[in-house]
């Protein structure tokens, strides 16, 4: 007589033992999220218990060590995924079903959403003739199980081969059957017992219980500002179970606003930039002092934010998985790494059952291109149907953003107030020409320049820094070119500069990476104009909280001429030529007048509306992306291709400073080669990727057409594999400090790989 069989090999586990924290991990999500809407405790119950028992077979027995004699030793292995339904006592649980008072035509629902949820628990290909297979395995299995007493709730089971009319018919097929609910009832159940079997399987709690923001963010403004709730974050405050679009100033409290609207919830906060994210992440912690324990930073480059602070205290490899895991209360982080379900990759329900007790606030929303903010509505229809909130909470809302979620029968709700602060903080001019014969208000002394392009501001930095005129002022450049080791030390820069906590002249050059979020404060702005939103932007790193008193021109926009367009515009993948024409007319209306905040909110209604954009190109690509993604069936996309934000670049470390830093580089790439065979060294996993990120320091992303149009052939030059999908090419590009990556000049003619 067999006594268990075992579910995991390393560390050896029972099925009971595996079942058992499953089940654990299930009452721990029931308690701290209990009211999860559309779900029901007791069929989760169900497909936990019974979701592994599949793997009471001979030939997965003994793949993990536990010897059983196989009578079938011709025939394929069925996946245990397959086999487990056939466990379920079909009859004992319509019996719990009817004594919910479900009624027939709900009990088959329920029926085939728990069966379904075991048989793809695992998204693998269904062998074939498998139902007939089932029918060979019958007497086979019920030898196995005949004296076998199934510890969780002490059952003695039978085998049932006979699931065809529960799992033959894919869910999505359904629906025309038992309506919409049985595919989001079934992303739900099927989802949980994803995410729940993870946790389990990784020795991880599912969730850790959230805290009420409220306390914090009330304790915060009262220390630091003496003050109460203003009325945005009453508002938000008194709307938490709404979906809500709220538009607010610059330096309003959005943060704080949207840290009441989340309260003692599981929260997302998402903004479009890293830079952005990782600054919110560090207030949070050291400003509003929430617990580091419970609050997450989850965009593609966390493991190197969380690292630079390592010196500070001890690396949590638990803290980084529970984060990975989605299990944090708070998480901090890009769209993308929430919303990728909408392609509807196998298993993609793990990553949506998790939104349905979720809120979701969304930043910076007029920063998003065409095609994401084509994914975000999309994403927005299935978390409003699976019970999930979200607040997008933004300076400037496009209204046909709006009508788009309309349309698609997203409940949302539009705030009919609108919090806006009454100070004159801009004045603007206007100037009909190229942003290169500018000339700088020399009586300001922090003078921040912004251009459209990297190219555009690098020959803005060779003009200035060369002219004699403007000899007194610090100039400095920065944009998305720089090695990382420079780029960290010119933000930490701008930052301290944007905030005056440093002395002296400066004049900052620029980019659209110092658009969003970043809490800065200069006294003269100079750009060239984008599109509204943008240019908005902009101006919120000019006299952001304070009044302009002094009357003069605070923000000065290039629009170029006839010959001379801004940087960028004629670009098509860069902006609407359409929408660039469009804000330039309204612009040119308040030539050297005050701009205040309702005059920009007026603005951004006459141009973003759908009555204006509808024959745009980008209005249609818009269209044209929700109606693909909208009906894209489940399965046609893998995982792994995804790349949400579209961001084509490749890692590279200059030539120039290879050569510099060469001895440097070698000695930590050693360590590491060492490293990766040191199997006994339990903290090599953190000490290879600190290595890593060390040499990272002198490497920079460039887009991938630099590549390309110097035909680059990347895999006959100088690389360093960083591990099997990571490589940084040394490619000879000038680079230099003050300007970064510069024109490539050639081939290089050694050719060592590291």
């Amino acid at each position: 007589m067999i006594e268990f069989y075992y579910a995991k090999s390393n560390p050896k586990e029972t099925i009971e033992e595996h079942t058992e924290k499953l089940l654990d991990n299930l009452n721990l999500l029931k308690e701290i999220y209990p009211n999860i809407k559309n779900i029901d405790w007791d069929i989760l119950y169900v497909i936990c218990k019974y979701h592994d028992l599949g793997k009471i077979n001979p030939k997965f027995q003994t793949k993990i060590g536990n010897y059983i004699e196989d009578n079938f030793k011709d025939m394929k292995e069925i996946p245990h995924n397959f086999l487990s339904p056939c466990f379920l006592p079909k009859k004992k649980i319509k019996k719990l079903l009817e004594s919910k008072n479900y009624n027939e035509q709900e009990i088959n629902k329920y029926l085939i959403i728990i069966y379904q949820s075991i048989y793809w628990h695992h998204e693998r290909e269904e062998p074939e003739n498998l139902i007939n297979l089932f029918k060979d395995y019958k007497e086979e299995i019920q030898n196995l199980i005949k004296d076998y007493i199934f510890a969780i709730d002490k059952e003695k089971l039978k085998f049932n081969p006979s699931i065809g009319r529960f799992v033959s018919k894919p869910i999505e097929n359904q629906i025309e059957d038992y309506g919409e609910d049985i595919l989001y009832e079934y992303i739900l159940h099927k989802g949980l017992l994803n995410k729940i079997d993870y946790s389990a399987s990784a020795g991880l709690p599912i969730e850790i219980s959230p805290e009420p923001l409220s306390d914090y963010v009330i304790k915060f403004l009262k220390k630091e500002y003496n003050s109460n709730l203003n009325d945005l974050q009453e508002y938000m405050k008194a709307n938490e179970n709404k979906n809500i679009v709220v538009i607010a100033s610059t330096g309003y409290g959005k943060t704080e606003a949207g840290l009441l609207w989340i309260g003692k919830n599981k929260g997302y906060f998402t903004l479009p930039v890293k830079v952005s994210i990782n600054s919110i992440y560090r207030r949070l912690l050291n400003k509003i002092k929430l617990k580091k324990e419970k609050v997450g930073l989850l965009h593609s480059d966390t493991l190197s934010e969380l690292l630079k602070d390592a010196s500070s205290y001890k690396f949590d490899e638990d803290y980084y998985n529970l984060t990975k895991n989605k299990s944090l209360p708070l998480t901090i982080t890009t769209l993308d790494q929430i919303i990728k379900f909408i392609f509807k990759y196998n298993g993609y329900e793990y990553d949506l059952a998790h939104l349905s007790y979720s809120k979701i606030i969304i930043d910076e929303i007029q920063m998003y291109n065409s095609k994401m903010l084509a994914y975000l509505i999309i994403a927005l229809k299935y978390i409003d149907k699976i019970g999930g909130k979200f607040s997008i909470i933004t300076a400037t809302f496009p209204p046909f953003i709006y009508d788009l979620m309309k349309n698609y029968n997203i409940n949302i709700e539009l705030s009919e107030n609108m919090f806006l602060s009454n100070k004159k903080r801009h004045k603007i001019k206007v100037f009909k020409e190229d942003i290169l014969n500018l000339k700088i208000n020399k009586s300001k002394e922090k003078v921040l320049i912004i251009a459209n392009t990297i190219k555009k501001s690098q020959e803005i930095y060779d003009l200035i820094s060369k002219s004699e005129e403007y000899s007194e002022y610090n100039i400095e450049l920065l944009h998305s070119r720089f090695i990382n080791k420079d780029r960290k030390e010119k933000e930490d820069l701008i930052i301290k500069v944007g905030n005056k906590q440093k002395n002296g002249k400066y004049i900052f050059i620029s980019t659209s990476i110092v658009e969003a979020s970043l809490d800065i404060d200069f006294d003269i702005l100079y750009t060239e104009l984008l599109d509204l939103n943008s240019l908005f932007q902009r101006m919120g790193r000019c006299y952001r909280k304070r009044e302009l008193k002094e009357g003069f021109n605070n923000v000065n926009i290039f629009i170029g001429n006839e010959k001379n367009s801004p940087s960028g515009t004629n670009i098509k993948e860069f902006i609407d030529r359409e929408i660039f024409e469009y804000s330039k007319e309204e612009i040119f209306k308040y030539d050297n007048k005050y701009i205040s905040e309702e005059d920009k909110q007026k603005m951004i209604k006459s141009i973003f509306n759908t009555e204006k954009l509808k024959e745009t190109e980008y209005f249609k690509n818009i269209k044209n992306y929700l109606n693909y993604w909208n009906e894209i069936e489940k399965g046609s996309v893998e995982k792994k291709y995804i790349n949400l934000r579209e961001i084509d670049n490749c890692t590279i470390i200059p030539k120039t400073i290879y050569n510099k830093y060469s001895d440097i580089i070698e000695e930590k790439y050693s360590k590491i080669t060492n490293l990766k065979k040191d199997y006994e060294n339990k903290k090599r996993f953190i000490e290879i990727n600190n290595l890593i990120e060390d040499i990272k320091k002198y490497s920079v992303n460039i887009p991938s057409y630099m590549i390309k149009s110097n035909n680059i052939k990347l895999n006959l030059v100088e690389n360093i594999e960083i591990n099997k999908y990571k490589k940084l090419y040394i490619l000879n590009y000038d680079y230099s400090k003050e300007k970064g990556i510069g024109k490539y000049l050639g081939k290089v003619e050694e050719d060592n790989f590291i």
